[in-house]
């Protein structure tokens, strides 16, 4: 609904704007940065697919369109 309105609305300056978003589910186990990481995934996948979309990882992990991957949220320090 938010990506909806989002587009409909006529901003005063700028005219249309629209949003693409990625999300992904919270686990037990998560680090800030591995959730961080799988969103942002998700949200280039929408921006890579036409922009101005909602997308899932998990379900873009489900349906194949993207890879999971074990590396999410790792740090390497040297």
């Amino acid at each position: 609904r938010f990506r909806l309105q989002m587009e409909a609305f006529r901003f005063p300056q700028v005219g249309r704007v629209t949003a693409s978003v990625g999300f992904t589910e919270l686990l037990s186990v998560d680090t800030g940065t591995a959730a961080f990481e799988r969103a942002d995934r998700a949200v280039y996948h929408a921006k890579e697919s036409g922009r101005n979309q909602v997308q899932c990882h998990e379900s873009l992990i489900e349906s194949g369109a993207l890879e999971d991957s074990e590396k999410l949220g790792e740090i390497e320090l040297f």
